[in-house]
């Protein structure tokens, strides 16, 4: 049985690596932590050009910025970054399936401030930055940290 694709934007990709359920509102939350459990089984990513699955939950919210020209900017630096740390491009019509060693990788980049550059202006920049400084504790997307899954911690 495959894996229906979680369908992200490029700065969704930097948003997850910090991801510990909390969001613009309900449904965004929902929707984040039933993607998150997806690709913690292993469904592939597929990145898109604009409002991808998460964004649904908002668009039709007053002041919703998915549509920004600023957002498609942030998508924009996001994908070269993470295309950059992992080695290889990446366009808004891949498809991947991260491994713990990707994620690895890139919560390096994130942590050592080599992926945060799309984050700039971005009003969650503090708390991803908090979480980065602990280690990325309490993450939803592959509690594999340290070598231990959060059942061990």
């Amino acid at each position: 049985m495959s894996l229906p694709k979680v369908s992200f934007r490029p700065h969704h990709l930097l948003c997850m690596l910090t991801y510990q359920s909390q969001g613009y509102s309900d449904a965004f939350v929902k929707r984040f932590d039933d993607a998150v459990a997806a690709l913690n089984q292993g469904a592939p990513l597929q990145l898109c050009k604009g409002p991808d699955m998460l964004c649904e939950t908002v668009l039709n919210d007053e002041g919703c910025h998915c549509l920004n020209d600023s957002v498609e900017a942030r998508d924009k630096l996001a994908l070269n970054a993470v295309s950059e740390a992992l080695g290889y491009e990446l366009r808004p019509d891949s498809c991947l399936t991260l491994t713990d060693g990707d994620l690895a990788v890139l919560r390096a980049a994130f942590a050592d401030g080599r992926l945060r550059g799309a984050c700039d202006g971005c009003e969650w920049t503090r708390l991803c930055s908090r979480i980065a400084r602990q280690g990325f504790q309490e993450v939803r997307l592959y509690p594999h940290i340290n070598g231990k899954t959060t059942d061990e911690r």
